[in-house]
């Protein structure tokens, strides 16, 4: 059985829970489901935080965590919450560069990567699980 949860910081004024938060709460009280989001926009976090929090998690709850990774699309949300909303195409280059970064963490002690829009120097990811979370990647472009 799997549990997904969504990455809304809101959607109108319908109550949320924060995703991070609500997916380790239930990672951390069973130990049957699979977990992952569906799916965390790369433009809320910074990269490098995200691997980090990705491969604790997974290692945390007996590799059952999947990272389910986005492009980011609704205008609103961004603009409630002061992010930046970039034409499509942008998001998804800031995509593959969130990607590019999250996999040098897992792969690479230290990490350096020099992108156009993100960079990381000399960054360290240094529990790494026995396996990489698996990624699964979702880029809507409206």
């Amino acid at each position: 059985m799997r549990a997904w949860i969504a990455d809304y910081l809101q959607f109108d004024a319908v109550d949320l829970v924060e995703g991070w938060t609500a997916l380790t709460y239930f990672a951390a009280r069973t130990s049957v489901l699979l977990f992952g989001h569906a799916v965390l926009s790369q433009s809320y976090r910074n990269s490098a935080l995200v691997a980090k929090m990705a491969s604790r998690l997974h290692y945390l709850s007996a590799d059952r965590y999947k990272l389910g990774l986005g492009a980011g699309w609704l205008e609103r949300e961004y603009q409630a919450y002061n992010y930046p909303f970039s034409s499509g195409g942008i998001r998804v280059s800031q995509l593959e560069e969130a990607v590019q970064i999250m996999k040098a963490l897992w792969e690479q002690e230290p990490a350096s990567l020099q992108g156009q829009h993100y960079s990381v120097t000399n960054a360290y990811c240094i529990l790494h699980p026995d396996s990489q979370p698996p990624l699964v990647i979702a880029a809507w472009v409206l």
